[in-house]
Protein backbone atom coordinates (compact mmCIF):
# COMPACT_ATOMS: atom_id res chain seq x y z
CA UNK A 1 0.00 0.00 0.00
CA UNK A 2 1.53 3.28 -1.15
CA UNK A 3 1.09 6.05 1.44
CA UNK A 4 1.33 9.80 0.96
CA UNK A 5 1.86 12.25 3.81
CA UNK A 6 -0.09 15.52 3.44
CA UNK A 7 0.89 18.25 5.88
CA UNK A 8 -2.26 20.34 6.44
CA UNK A 9 -0.37 23.28 7.89
CA UNK A 10 2.00 24.07 10.71
CA UNK A 11 -0.31 25.62 13.30
CA UNK A 12 -1.01 23.65 16.45
CA UNK A 13 -3.06 23.85 19.65
CA UNK A 14 -0.18 22.44 21.76
CA UNK A 15 3.44 23.33 22.39
CA UNK A 16 4.98 19.90 22.98
CA UNK A 17 8.67 19.56 23.77
CA UNK A 18 8.74 16.30 21.82
CA UNK A 19 7.12 17.74 18.66
CA UNK A 20 8.83 16.43 15.52
CA UNK A 21 8.44 19.77 13.70
CA UNK A 22 8.89 22.22 16.59
CA UNK A 23 12.32 23.26 15.37
CA UNK A 24 11.02 23.65 11.79
CA UNK A 25 7.66 25.37 12.46
CA UNK A 26 8.77 29.01 12.49
CA UNK A 27 10.99 28.55 9.45
CA UNK A 28 8.21 26.76 7.57
CA UNK A 29 5.67 29.45 8.46
CA UNK A 30 8.10 32.13 7.28
CA UNK A 31 8.64 30.25 3.99
CA UNK A 32 4.92 29.86 3.23
CA UNK A 33 4.01 33.36 4.34
CA UNK A 34 2.14 32.20 7.46
CA UNK A 35 -0.77 31.00 5.28
CA UNK A 36 -1.82 27.41 4.82
CA UNK A 37 -3.05 26.18 1.48
CA UNK A 38 -6.75 26.68 0.78
CA UNK A 39 -9.30 23.88 0.84
CA UNK A 40 -9.33 23.71 -2.96
CA UNK A 41 -5.52 23.66 -3.15
CA UNK A 42 -5.41 20.73 -0.72
CA UNK A 43 -8.14 18.92 -2.63
CA UNK A 44 -6.05 19.24 -5.80
CA UNK A 45 -3.02 17.84 -3.95
CA UNK A 46 -5.10 14.96 -2.57
CA UNK A 47 -6.52 14.13 -6.02
CA UNK A 48 -3.09 14.38 -7.64
CA UNK A 49 -1.74 11.90 -5.08
CA UNK A 50 -4.60 9.49 -5.78
CA UNK A 51 -3.97 9.70 -9.53
CA UNK A 52 -0.28 8.94 -8.89
CA UNK A 53 -1.32 5.62 -7.37
CA UNK A 54 -1.29 6.30 -3.65
CA UNK A 55 -3.96 4.31 -1.80
CA UNK A 56 -3.38 5.53 1.75
CA UNK A 57 -3.06 9.10 3.03
CA UNK A 58 -1.81 10.49 6.33
CA UNK A 59 -2.99 13.93 7.39
CA UNK A 60 -0.32 15.55 9.56
CA UNK A 61 0.63 19.04 10.63
CA UNK A 62 1.06 20.96 12.95
CA UNK A 63 -2.28 19.75 14.14
CA UNK A 64 -4.53 18.83 11.20
CA UNK A 65 -7.78 18.59 13.19
CA UNK A 66 -7.85 22.32 14.03
CA UNK A 67 -8.36 23.34 10.39
CA UNK A 68 -11.91 24.59 9.85
CA UNK A 69 -12.11 22.45 6.71
CA UNK A 70 -10.60 19.31 8.25
CA UNK A 71 -13.81 17.26 8.08
CA UNK A 72 -14.38 18.35 4.47
CA UNK A 73 -10.85 17.26 3.51
CA UNK A 74 -11.29 13.99 5.40
CA UNK A 75 -14.58 13.29 3.59
CA UNK A 76 -13.05 14.17 0.23
CA UNK A 77 -10.06 11.85 0.68
CA UNK A 78 -12.37 9.01 1.73
CA UNK A 79 -14.75 9.70 -1.16
CA UNK A 80 -12.01 9.35 -3.79
CA UNK A 81 -10.89 6.05 -2.31
CA UNK A 82 -8.12 6.78 0.16
CA UNK A 83 -7.57 4.85 3.35
CA UNK A 84 -7.15 7.81 5.72
CA UNK A 85 -4.85 8.06 8.73
CA UNK A 86 -4.49 11.06 11.02
CA UNK A 87 -1.41 12.06 12.98
CA UNK A 88 -2.95 14.09 15.80
CA UNK A 89 -2.39 15.12 19.38
CA UNK A 90 -6.02 14.09 19.95
CA UNK A 91 -7.21 17.24 21.70
CA UNK A 92 -10.07 17.83 19.26
CA UNK A 93 -11.21 14.23 19.71
CA UNK A 94 -12.24 15.19 23.24
CA UNK A 95 -15.36 16.74 21.71
CA UNK A 96 -17.85 13.89 21.14
CA UNK A 97 -19.58 15.44 18.12
CA UNK A 98 -16.27 16.05 16.37
CA UNK A 99 -14.93 12.59 17.27
CA UNK A 100 -18.08 10.94 15.93
CA UNK A 101 -17.74 12.78 12.61
CA UNK A 102 -14.09 11.79 12.31
CA UNK A 103 -14.88 8.15 13.10
CA UNK A 104 -17.68 8.05 10.53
Amino acid sequence: MATVDIKLGYTCNNNCRHCVIADQREHALDMIGKEDLSTEEFKREILKSRKRGFTSIIFTGGEPTIRKDFLELLDYASFIGFRVNIQTNGRMLYYPEFAEKVAA
